[in-house]
């Protein structure tokens, strides 16, 4: 099974289904600070609190395809996933977004 490049419409609805989404102030993995976190087992995607619509799109985008990895049996690849992430957000909404 390849690696998706992209998430489709029924991608995102069957993740979201089976996944809750909270938002969390000062979110932190392993003492770093971070905007998202998807916690596979738990099928819970946490979300810093404070941000945007444009960055709550934007890091909601790059904590499915984790999911979404995760769900095929994929190591999930920061790089990669920022990548896809982009431009999936370019996809959607016509332009580039950047996380200050």
């Amino acid at each position: 099974m390849k690696r998706k490049k992209t998430l489709n419409l029924k991608d995102i609805i069957d993740i979201l289904a089976e996944t809750d989404i909270k938002t969390v102030p000062d979110l932190n993995h392993d003492g770093d600070d971070c905007y998202g976190l998807a916690e596979y087992d738990a099928r819970l995607v946490s979300l810093q609190e404070g941000m945007s619509i444009q960055q709550r799109k934007y890091v909601l985008i790059h904590e499915l395809f984790h999911m979404s990895d995760y769900l095929r049996g994929f190591d999930t690849d920061e790089e990669d996933t920022d990548e896809r992430t982009n431009n999936l957000y370019r996809k959607l909404y016509g332009c580039d977004f950047e996380m200050m």
